[in-house]
C-alpha cells in the first residue's frame, strides 16, 4: 500500500518482513522559502498542522477507523474504479496511503455494484478530510517551489537543499522522541535505539508531506539540478534516503549548513505532530495481521488486537496534545495560506514543466563544456554524466505497478467466477422451483407464441389489440403483436447467458446466434432479466426440436423425390426404342445427366464449363433474389416449376428467366434444386461419402477443416468446378442474412441431403437419416470457409498474373509487328 522512501521509518513488531517500500504526488503555491530559516519554516507549517489535527474528537477517529476494517474484507475494494494505464519513468507517480484513499472505492459498494463510484474517500470524516488536504497543499506548495518557472538554476538547487534540510530537522526532532512514547509500543518492550547513530522514529507529518513534493514527477524533471546537489554532498541518487544520508555526513563533518542544526540541538523541541499517512497504515497493519479470534480457541476474541488499536490511537492523539507545549514558531513566518481557501493555486502544468527542464538541463550542460560559461566551478560540477533521479525508487514502483496489476487481474477473475456461480445456482434453483410449480398446474405453451408475444418491458402494445384470454394459455401470452419487428434473431441452438465481464450496465444478457452474432439486451431489473433468459431459452429448445422433425420430413422428401427421379431417368432409357421423338427428347434433356457428359467442352478442349441450367439460375438468384426473404428454403408452384423444366429440355439456350411467367423467383430456386437431386451421383460423390462423414467427426477444429479441403479437391474435377461455383452463390447469399433470414446453417438443411448423399442401397434412406447432421455440417463449413477451401484468392493471383503475362505477349508481338513494319518501308 504505502511505500517509505526511508527503511528507518518505525514499522509495527507483528509486520511480516517485506520489501521495501515509496511515497507519492499532486496540488498548492504560496509564499517563497528563499530567506526563511529551516527551521522555522517546520515550526509554522506544523502549527498550521496543529490547528487542524487538535479539535478532531475520538468518534471521528472511530467512525474512521470501523471504514478502514471494513475495507480489508474485499480485497479487490483497495483497488481504484478505473485501471491505471502504464507510464513511462518520468511520469510516475509513487503511490502512497493518501492517494490509495482518494482512490480507492468502498467495500461495502463494491461488494454490491462492482460499477459503484463511492470511494472510501468520501465516507472519511470532514475532520479528518482537512489533513489530507493541507497534506496535499505541503505537497504541491514544495512541488511550486521547485518547479517554478521564473527561477534560475542555482537558485533551485538551493531550495531543493532547503527541503532536505527541513526533512533532516524533523528526523533529528523525531528520533529524539523515538517510538517509546506511544503506549502500544512501550508496552512491547520496543526501543527505538538500533545501535550506534542509527534510531527508529516515528515520521512527522511535515517531513512525509514534503518527501512527497520532493519525489514527484514535476521536481524530478529538474535533472541537472537534482545531479548537483548529489554532487556538492557526496551522495547517491538512487533514492531519497541515500541523498539524505549524504547531507547527514556533510552535516557532520562540518559543511556550511551544520550551523543550522548546531543552533538546533540547543532549542526546544517543536513538538511535530506524527504523520497521518504512518498512523493509518499501523492500523491497517492490525487489521491485517492480528487475527480476530485466538489461535488456541476458535470461539475466543483476540482482544489484545482491539487495546493494540486503541493505545495507538489514545498515543496518536496524546502526543498530538502535547505539542501545544512545544516552542512556538516564528511569527515573521507566516504559513497560514496552507489552511486557507484561496490561499494557493494548483500546481505546474507537467507539460511546461517538463519543456522548461528540458531547456534549462541543456542550456546548463552547454555552459559546462565552457561555450560560453568559462567558470571554473561549473566545469568542475558538470563534467560527469548526469544520472536519472531516484532511478532505483521508480524501477521498484514501475514493479510494483505490475504486480499490482497481476492481482487485481486475479481478484476480477475470481470475483466474476463467483459471480457466475452464484448466477448458476440461482439459475438452477429457479428451475427447481419452476418444475415444481409447473407439475401442479402444466400449461401447454406453443413454440410460435414466444415469437410472437414480448414482455412488458420491452414492447410497445396497443392495449385495444388484445384478445381474449383463454385457460390454456398464460397471462402474458394472451396479447398479440401489433408492431413488425426491427430485428429477428435465429434462436435455434443458440446459447442464452447473464453477462457480467463486458457489461457496464446492470441487468444485461447476451444472446449468441448459432451463426455466431452476438446480441446484448438490458432489462429493467433483475427479475425481468430472469424472465426473459428463460422464455428465450424454452423458444429455442422447442424450435430446435421442431426443426429436427421438420428436417426429417424434408430429407424423406427430398429421398422420395431422388427415386423418383432416378426412376424416371431409367424408363426413359429403357423406352429408347419407342420412336424417334423419344431419342430426341433423351439427347437434348438436361435433367439426370452425367457431369463429366454435360461440362466437357463442347470445342474439344480440356476444361469443363458449368451447366447452362445452373448458370442461367445462380445468376438469375443473385440478380434479383438475394433480399428474398426464405429464398431456397421456400418453393414455387409445382406445376410452373415442371413447365419450366419442360422449356430447359426443349432449348435450354433459348430459356429466358427474366420473363413475366417466371417472376417467382422461387420458382427458378425451386427448379435448380430440383436438377440438383436427379444428378446421378451427387456433387460430393458417392465415392468420397464416407470419409466426409468421417471428416466432420474430427474433434479438433483446424483438422477437421483441413480433412474436409483435402477432400474437396480430391473431387472429379466437374463436380469440384460445379461445386466451387454451387457455394460461391450461396456464400453470397449469407452476405445478405440479415434480409433474407438465410444462415449459412439454414441453406446447410435445404443443400445438405442434396449435395452428399450415400450410395443408393437397401441402406441408404437409414444412413442418411443417421447422418443427417453430419450432411449439414459438411455444407455449412464449405460456405463459411469458402475463401479458404477453395483456394480463391490463390486463384485470383493466378489469374492477375496470367492477364499481365498475356498483357506482356500483346505489347511485345505489337512492338514487333512495328519493328517490321518500320524495316518494310524503309
Amino acid at each position: 500500500m504505502h511505500t517509505n522512501s526511508d527503511p528507518d521509518y518505525f514499522n509495527l513488531p507483528f509486520e511480516p518482513q517485506s520489501s521495501p517500500k515509496s511515497a507519492d504526488t499532486p496540488q498548492a503555491i504560496c509564499q517563497g522559502v528563499d530567506g526563511k530559516a529551516p527551521r522555522d519554516l517546520v515550526a509554522a507549517i506544523n502549527q498550521c498542522i496543529f490547528n487542524l489535527f487538535s479539535p478532531i474528537p475520538l468518534h471521528d477517529w472511530v467512525y474512521a477507523l470501523s471504514d478502514l476494517e471494513l475495507q480489508t474484507i474485499d480485497p479487490l475494494a483497495w483497488h481504484p474504479k478505473k485501471k491505471p494505464a502504464p507510464v513511462t519513468d518520468d511520469e510516475v507517480i509513487f503511490s502512497d496511503i493518501y492517494i490509495a484513499i482518494e482512490h480507492c472505492r468502498h467495500s461495502i459498494a463494491s461488494s454490491s455494484n462492482s460499477q459503484a463510484s463511492s470511494t472510501l474517500f468520501s465516507t472519511v470524516p470532514s475532520s479528518i478530510v482537512a489533513l489530507f488536504r493541507i497534506h496535499e497543499a505541503i505537497k504541491v506548495w514544495v512541488i511550486s517551489e521547485i518547479a517554478s518557472l521564473t527561477i534560475d538554476y542555482k537558485l533551485r538547487i538551493s531550495r531543493i537543499e532547503k527541503f532536505i534540510e527541513m526533512i533532516l530537522i524533523c528526523r533529528y526532532e523525531m528520533s529524539a522522541l523515538g517510538p517509546g512514547r506511544i503506549k502500544t509500543f512501550s508496552q512491547l518492550g520496543v526501543s527505538g535505539d538500533l545501535g550506534g547513530k542509527q534510531k527508529l522514529y516515528v515520521p512527522s507529518f511535515v517531513e512525509s508531506a514534503i518527501i512527497a513534493g520532493l519525489i514527484s514527477p514535476e521536481s524530478r524533471a529538474f535533472t541537472k539540478a537534482w545531479n548537483d546537489v548529489s554532487q556538492n554532498h557526496n551522495c547517491g541518487l538512487d533514492t531519497l534516503h541515500s541523498l539524505i544520508n549524504g547531507f547527514d555526513i556533510s552535516l557532520a563533518s562540518g559543511s556550511p549548513f551544520s550551523s543550522q542544526f548546531q543552533d538546533s540541538s540547543t532549542t526546544e523541541p517543536l513538538g511535530l505532530v506524527p504523520s497521518l499517512g504512518w498512523m493509518i497504515e499501523s492500523i491497517l497493519e492490525i487489521f491485517y495481521y492480528l487475527p480476530d479470534l485466538l489461535f488456541t480457541s476458535g470461539h475466543l476474541i483476540n482482544f489484545d488486537k482491539r487495546l493494540h488499536i486503541y493505545y495507538l490511537i489514545s498515543s496518536f492523539r496524546e502526543w498530538t496534545s502535547q505539542c501545544s507545549l512545544s516552542q512556538s514558531p516564528n511569527q515573521d513566518v507566516d504559513m497560514s495560506f496552507l489552511i486557507s481557501q484561496s490561499g494557493y493555486a494548483t500546481k505546474p502544468d507537467i507539460r511546461q514543466v517538463k519543456e522548461f527542464a528540458a531547456r534549462e538541463n541543456a542550456l546548463i550542460r552547454f555552459n559546462s563544456n565552457g561555450s560560453a560559461n568559462g567558470n571554473s566551478w561549473s566545469s568542475s560540477h558538470h563534467s560527469m554524466p548526469i544520472r536519472k533521479v531516484f532511478a532505483k525508487l521508480i524501477h521498484e514502483e514501475q514493479e510494483k505497478f505490475k504486480r499490482d496489476t497481476r492481482e487485481r487481474e486475479r481478484l476480477e477473475r475470481e470475483a466474476r467466477e463467483y459471480q457466475l456461480n452464484v448466477q448458476r445456482k440461482m439459475h438452477e434453483e429457479a428451475k427447481i422451483i419452476e418444475k415444481r410449480s409447473s407439475a401442479k398446474s402444466p400449461v401447454a405453451e406453443p413454440v410460435a407464441s414466444y415469437f410472437s408475444t414480448t414482455p412488458d418491458s420491452m414492447s410497445t402494445r396497443n392495449r385495444d389489440s388484445e384478445i381474449p384470454r383463454t385457460s390454456s394459455l398464460p397471462s402474458f401470452l394472451s396479447k398479440a403483436p401489433t408492431v413488425k419487428p426491427s430485428l429477428a434473431i435465429n434462436l435455434i441452438d443458440s446459447t442464452i447467458s447473464v453477462e457480467h465481464s463486458h457489461a457496464k450496465r446492470d441487468h444485461v444478457f447476451k444472446v449468441e446466434s448459432e451463426e455466431g452474432c452476438q446480441y446484448y439486451l438490458q432489462a429493467i431489473d433483475r427479475q425481468d432479466m430472469m424472465d426473459w433468459v428463460q422464455a428465450i431459452s424454452d423458444a429455442a429448445k422447442e424450435a430446435a426440436a421442431r426443426r429436427i422433425t421438420v428436417l426429417v420430413e424434408d430429407a424423406q422428401k427430398e429421398i422420395i423425390e431422388q427415386e423418383r427421379a432416378s426412376n424416371r431417368v431409367s424408363a426413359t432409357g429403357a423406352g429408347a426404342g419407342d420412336g424417334k421423338s423419344k431419342i430426341e427428347t433423351e439427347l437434348s434433356s438436361v435433367f439426370g445427366v452425367n457431369l463429366e457428359k454435360m461440362m466437357k467442352n463442347t470445342d474439344g478442349s480440356d476444361g469443363y464449363t458449368v451447366p447452362i441450367l445452373v448458370s442461367k439460375c445462380l445468376s438469375e438468384v443473385e440478380s434479383r433474389g438475394l433480399c428474398e426473404v426464405g429464398i431456397y428454403r421456400l418453393s414455387g408452384m409445382m406445376s410452373s416449376i415442371e413447365r419450366l423444366r419442360q422449356e430447359f429440355n426443349r432449348n435450354a439456350e433459348a430459356v429466358d428467366l427474366s420473363d413475366e411467367e417466371w417472376s417467382d423467383i422461387n420458382i427458378v430456386s425451386g427448379l435448380l434444386k430440383q436438377w440438383l437431386r436427379e444428378l446421378p451421383e451427387p456433387l460430393l460423390s458417392f465415392e468420397l461419402y464416407e470419409d466426409f462423414i468421417s471428416a466432420v467427426g474430427v474433434v479438433d477444429y483446424d483438422e477437421r477443416l483441413f480433412a474436409i479441403k483435402d477432400l474437396v479437391h480430391a473431387l472429379p474435377t466437374p463436380n469440384y468446378v460445379l461445386l466451387k461455383r454451387l457455394v460461391e452463390h450461396l456464400e453470397m447469399i449469407t452476405d445478405y442474412e440479415d434480409i433474407n433470414h438465410m444462415y449459412a446453417s439454414n441453406l446447410a438443411i435445404v443443400f445438405g441431403p442434396t449435395i452428399l448423399r450415400p450410395p443408393p442401397g437397401p441402406a441408404s434412406f437409414a444412413t442418411s437419416m443417421a447422418n443427417l447432421g453430419q450432411q449439414q455440417s459438411i455444407v455449412k463449413n464449405l460456405i463459411l470457409q469458402y475463401h479458404w477451401i477453395f483456394d480463391v484468392e490463390a486463384d485470383v493471383e493466378q489469374e492477375s498474373e496470367k492477364a499481365a503475362y498475356m498483357e506482356t505477349l500483346t505489347e511485345e508481338a505489337e512492338e514487333y509487328e512495328y519493328e517490321e513494319h518500320v524495316a518494310t518501308a524503309r
